[in-house]
């Protein structure tokens, strides 16, 4: 029982400071939230896993946030097979680009979308658990509320 109300605590308190401040800094709580996930062991994993999709959305937002002003500066898209390399050397979430379970982000691009994303709790691609962010590629300059982003989120 007083596993779970630190747990709980902790939820809490990630919940306010990520409203509070949701940008870069979020990436030191999202670190922050696989390590406690790491030190309470795998029987808290059903308490964790939903504080884990918030830290992974959250890093998603990030990523696709910036390879979308890649996009829009005309600067190219990293190459799906080097991903990780990217996220490595230009956002640092403290799990050497891995997201919270341990399992890399993905990259999709197509000849009209971008598709950013992570295979979730289950650590499997292509699976309902998955969570990603697309957009369409011709509508680099819409803002989010005009239609330019595409969210499949879990």
């Amino acid at each position: 029982m007083r596993k779970l109300l630190i747990v709980s605590l902790i939820g809490a308190v990630f919940w306010i400071v990520s409203r509070d401040s949701p940008g870069p800094s979020s990436l030191g709580l999202s670190a922050s939230v696989a390590w406690w996930a790491d030190a309470v062991g795998p029987r808290m994993k059903p308490l964790l896993d939903p504080v884990l999709t918030w830290a992974a959305r959250d890093e998603l937002r990030m990523l696709a946030r910036d390879l979308r002003k890649r996009q829009e500066s005309f600067q190219p898209l990293p190459h799906p097979n080097r991903f990780r390399d990217h996220i490595r050397q230009n956002l640092h979430t403290g799990r050497d680009g891995l997201d919270p379970w341990g399992n890399e982000y993905y990259l999709v691009i197509t000849l009209d979308s971008v598709i950013v994303g992570s295979p979730g709790p289950d650590g499997i691609r292509n699976t309902e658990e998955d969570l990603h962010i697309g957009w369409l590629r011709g509508e680099a300059g819409l803002s989010d509320a005009r239609t330019g982003w595409l969210r499949v989120l879990r």
